[in-house]
């Protein structure tokens, strides 16, 4: 486990940027690589972000050769692990954070951070090449629940409510043959006639 430490050391991070991070061999930490076209340097770690009220999520892909896995930490306790892919030395995403990150042959991880404060390192959990030059992580405010689905549930339950207790102060009127309004409409004999039949 990481100690606190590091905190000391800690870099801002923005959200809703990608950043490029080169690792080691299986156990070792990442860090920041360099800026390039779509990404930009993360600096020391950890890297730090406050994540938003509705919280946020912590998106990782690996880049270039498939077969790298990654443990995603927060201050130093384990968040989540990148998906398990098959290594393929012939085969290679490229550079570009987002087609890395659209290619199903690359691993992956998204992962759902609270919100506060967060101090975040990432570790090799697999290498099949000992190590890489390049990988991408971003930070991105989590989804927040559309607000008028909230108030047309509401709405929908008091509506049923005040319905039920409507119904039940003011029952269905009488017809003149004895029928209820609702007897009627449904095509039931009145009350006399099921209590004479």
């Amino acid at each position: 486990m990481l100690t606190g430490s590091l905190s000391a050391f800690a870099t801002t991070i923005a959200q809703e940027t990608w950043y490029d991070f080169q690792f080691g061999n299986v156990g070792s930490i990442a860090t920041g690589q360099f800026a390039g076209a779509g990404y930009s340097d993360p600096g020391a770690i950890p890297w730090s972000f406050v994540a938003p009220s509705q919280g946020a999520t912590f998106v990782v892909t690996d880049a270039n050769l498939p077969g790298d896995v990654f443990d995603v930490l927060d201050n130093g306790v384990l968040v989540g692990t990148t998906s398990m892919i098959s290594p393929d030395p012939n085969y290679s995403c490229g550079g570009s954070p987002d087609g890395c990150l659209a290619d199903s042959r690359m691993s992956h991880g998204t992962f759902f951070l609270t919100t506060g404060p967060h101090d975040i390192t990432i570790r090799t959990a697999v290498s099949p090449f000992g190590g890489g030059s390049q990988a991408f992580f971003e930070v991105r405010p989590a989804s927040a629940p559309e607000p008028h689905t909230s108030s047309m549930l509401i709405v929908g339950l008091f509506t049923g409510i005040g319905w039920t207790i409507l119904r039940s102060r003011y029952p269905w009127p009488k017809e003149s043959n004895g029928k209820s309004n609702a007897d009627a409409r449904r095509g039931l004999p009145s009350q006399t006639q099921r209590l004479t039949s």
